[in-house]
């Protein structure tokens, strides 16, 4: 009990931190539609402008990034495979293995790692990786000519994101290819981030 408790004390802010966000869906809950009972989502029209101006002003560009995202996409899974494969044969073979998958919430320490992501400086992260990458599905989508319907924050409470939102109709009658390369311009957009 005193570790639990010493826990807590130590934790506090992180504790008011997600316990405030928590709140915040309960109390606007009314702004807020909710899939499965579990996701909250509050459409916006921010950002539209911009993703407009420009995915239209170099829609060619932006196409060839969507395209190069592709290649960049498989070679990501695949590497992603391999690192989770021996991530589990180290864990049968090396007895203090780090854990192969594992949640990664800023403020909380990551299981198995001893690593903590700080509390603040991890969601500012979190922010600018998460806009840039709905960003990217958006130029690329309308670059492609399919609306952008809204964008919006969602909470998987207590885990923020965003999302931006394309029109159904005019991405079901698009090629497979032109949905891969909006569906890979996301991932693609955070690796070159994270290089930059």
């Amino acid at each position: 009990i005193m570790t639990f408790v010493e826990g807590l004390i130590e934790y506090k802010w992180v504790i008011a931190f997600y316990l405030a966000i928590i709140l915040f869906v309960i109390i606007y809950r009314k702004k807020f539609e909710f899939q499965g009972k579990v996701i909250a989502m509050y459409r916006t029209k921010l950002g539209l402008k911009l993703i407009d101006k420009v995915g239209t002003k170099y829609a060619e560009l932006v196409k060839l990034f969507g395209y190069i995202s592709i290649g960049v996409g498989f070679i990501g899974m695949f590497a992603i495979m391999i690192l989770i494969l021996k991530g589990v044969i180290d864990l049968f073979f090396l007895p203090n293995a780090p854990p192969v998958i594992s949640p990664v919430l800023p403020g909380v320490p990551i299981p198995g790692t001893g690593i903590t992501i700080p509390l603040i400086e991890g969601w500012i992260v979190l922010f600018i990786a998460i806009f840039v990458h709905e960003f990217s599905h958006g130029i690329v989508s309308k670059a492609h000519g399919v609306k952008i319907n809204s964008t919006g924050i969602f909470f998987l409470v207590p885990i923020m994101g965003a999302f931006v939102e394309p029109d159904e109709k005019q991405l079901e009658k698009k090629d497979d290819v032109v949905k891969y390369s909006i569906i890979a311009a996301g991932p693609t957009s955070n690796f070159l981030l994270t290089l930059l």
